[in-house]
């Protein structure tokens, strides 16, 4: 155990050192997402992140209003219920069942129960990442939108103590054509160290280019439209990422926040699978939730794996392995929580180049063979319960980000 603690040390030391990101903007200026610093993001610059952003190619930050060259769609591609609106209201639901008070809720239109629920199960991945085109990163014609969230939760040092009471900020990307009257799969994205939850994303006045690829693959029919939630782990400042020791015991914990505060103010706003925001029903429709992130992102999701495995069945590790548990312990999680081999599937790569890389091979070659049979590599669900991709060249940085998360997503429940 000490050896893989020693090696986590490392790992989220290297992040700190590979930091090279570049300014897009001089009036993108990042601020606090806490509530008690009196803060919230308006512009947000990407900047002192650890994913070493490449202005050139994906870390562009776009005005809605702008007159960005817009990419051409078929609209035949994509049938939607009713056009996008401003804002996804739903009457307020009045089961809760978890550990800390319901955070105060949007309305929203009842859920009704599923009389044939659909099938989860996804498709079939590639041989290969594809990559992102500079045709990808134009305005597409049927966008999505970023809606700011706030919710309540408390403090992640003392939250059993429920002693001091915090509000914070997610980003909700809701697709084109949202509609109330369907029901919609949801992927949770954590970001790396230094970094917030603008990072992915922007926010819902500045967007990064990287939302007009989720636009384009989704209008195309190569990612099935769902809500991507752009959370954070930062606790009583936005510079608590950049603090590892923060970092490890904030991304450890973060289930209460997650499964109590986070989860019910999202999904009691949106329209997801989840009948209810109680415990049970984020429960019973984990089929239809997934979690991911990128460097102490991925450190995060393995986390969440081991812990949260009863609330999500898709995993999405990028650039950084489980340094807090071995093969056989990433396996005795899965049985301890009461699930098997055929009930999760995890999407993992990082780059050649990537410091992590070496140790995320290992990793994956010690989940093949000494599980006991938990972990299979396959290139569907049929076929196993896990991939790794090795991207020849690429490093610890943004482009690695987003391409990997978007070869993800365009896995991850779609029957194609």
């Amino acid at each position: 155990m000490r050896k893989y603690y020693l090696r986590g040390l490392l790992c989220i030391f290297g992040m700190v050192l590979c930091c090279s990101c570049k300014k897009n903007d001089a009036k993108y200026e990042q601020e606090s997402t806490m509530v008690p610093e009196q803060n919230q993001y308006e512009n947000d610059s990407m900047d002192n992140c650890d994913e070493g952003w490449d202005d050139n190619v994906i870390c562009t930050l776009v005005p809605y209003e702008s007159e960005e060259p817009v990419r051409e769609t078929e609209s035949s591609n994509v049938t939607t219920k009713e056009p996008q609106t401003s804002q996804a209201t739903k009457t307020p639901q009045t089961s809760q069942a978890t550990k800390t008070p319901q955070p105060q809720q949007a309305t929203k239109a009842p859920k009704t129960s599923q009389t044939a629920k659909p099938s989860s199960k996804s498709g079939t991945i590639p041989d290969s990442l594809k990559e992102i085109s500079r045709e990808d990163t134009l305005k597409s014609g049927k966008q999505g939108k970023i809606e700011k969230l706030t919710y309540d939760t408390w403090e992640a040092y003392s939250y059993e103590k429920k002693s001091q009471k915090l509000t914070k900020t997610a980003y909700v990307y809701v697709p084109y054509g949202y509609s109330i009257s369907q029901k919609y799969n949801i992927f949770y994205l954590s970001h790396g160290m230094t970094c917030t939850e603008a990072t992915y994303m922007g926010t819902d006045t500045y967007a990064r280019s990287f939302k007009n690829v989720i636009d384009n693959a989704m209008a195309d029919g190569r990612m099935k439209p769902m809500i991507l939630v752009m959370l954070t782990y930062n606790n009583t400042s936005s510079t608590d990422s950049s603090d590892m020791t923060k970092c490890s015991y904030l991304t450890e914990h973060y289930q209460n926040e997650l499964l109590n505060d986070l989860i019910p103010a999202v999904e009691g706003k949106y329209s997801t699978y989840a009948d209810n925001t109680t415990l049970e029903g984020i429960k019973n429709s984990r089929d239809h939730r997934g979690f991911g992130g990128f460097s102490m992102g991925s450190i995060h999701t393995w986390c969440t794996f081991r812990q949260c495995l009863s609330y999500f069945r898709y995993f999405m590790p990028m650039c950084c392995p489980s340094y807090s548990a071995n093969a056989s312990q990433l396996a005795k999680s899965v049985t301890s929580q009461g699930y098997g081999k055929d009930d999760f599937f995890i999407f993992s790569a990082a780059g050649t180049n990537d410091f992590s890389h070496n140790d995320m091979q290992k990793q994956f070659d010690a989940m093949e063979k000494d599980s006991s049979g938990m972990f299979k590599t396959g290139h569907s669900e049929s076929e196993g319960n896990m991939i790794f991709f090795s991207k020849q060249g690429y490093n610890h940085d943004g482009q690695s980000m987003d391409e990997f998360t978007y070869n993800a997503l365009c896995f991850f429940w779609n029957e194609k």
